[in-house]
């Protein structure tokens, strides 16, 4: 999965995130969408953390991600000169009221998918504002993975490495499901191109030949078949 996607970064920043344009925005936009989705989540875990030292550490990490937010917002604005719209999606529940330490793997999972993606695009050459902006989240991002650690160590380790793999699994399947989809409209817009293309080159082929013919049969009656544009009558 790493190889795919280094593979899928280095085609975006070559094809796409070199340059300010609609892919860029586009890409920014779901940036900020996924930092705001986190401190979201973050914060359901707060409300039910018992733990006070574990709610000050939940806290800091909720303020991170905000500000994580605001940078795409503000990186948006630099770039296009205008407001970033943010995304509006139904959220739902990563944990039971009872389960609260299910978040903490799943931050653990999200936060380090997120370091190694931003990684990968600083390693690319991409936007140098995007470049800029990255390599001062992925920093936190690295701090809230040893976070979430220190938070899973006081836990059944084999409880946490099955939640862990669960995840792991999840996100493995969800990324794939994205990828079909992608592919699917790929292939599907290509496929009706090629039918486009085909149809339109056997209707001319078939025009032509019948023009041929019909110049030919009239050739034989001593006629000559003479194209006439319309003419506009005012």
């Amino acid at each position: 999965m790493q190889f795919l996607e280094r593979l899928k970064v280095n085609l975006m920043t070559r094809f796409a995130w070199k340059k300010p344009g609609p892919r860029l925005a586009e890409t920014l936009v779901k940036f900020e969408a996924t930092e705001e989705d986190s401190s979201w989540h973050l914060l359901q875990g707060l409300k039910q953390e018992k733990d006070c030292q574990k709610k000050a550490k939940l806290f800091q990490q909720v303020l991170e991600e905000f500000r994580h937010a605001e940078e795409f917002q503000f990186l948006y604005k630099e770039i296009f000169a205008k407001k970033l719209k943010s995304l509006k999606e139904e959220r739902q529940e990563l944990f039971r009221k009872t389960e609260v330490w299910k978040l903490y793997a799943f931050c653990r999972i999200g936060e380090e998918s997120a370091a190694k993606r931003f990684a990968h695009i600083i390693e690319a050459d991409c936007e140098p504002r995007m470049k800029r902006v990255l390599k001062r989240i992925v920093a936190d991002e690295e701090g809230h993975i040893e976070e979430a650690d220190v938070l899973l160590d006081v836990l059944p380790i084999h409880e946490v490495t099955a939640e862990l793999r669960r995840i792991r699994l999840k996100r493995f399947k969800e990324s794939w499901m994205r990828m079909g989809r992608h592919l699917t409209g790929i292939i599907g817009k290509s496929l009706l191109l090629g039918f486009y293309f085909g149809i339109g080159w056997a209707f001319s082929k078939t025009a032509n030949a019948r023009f041929i013919s019909n110049r030919k049969n009239l050739k034989k009656e001593g006629r000559e078949l003479v194209y006439e544009s319309p003419r506009i009558v005012f």
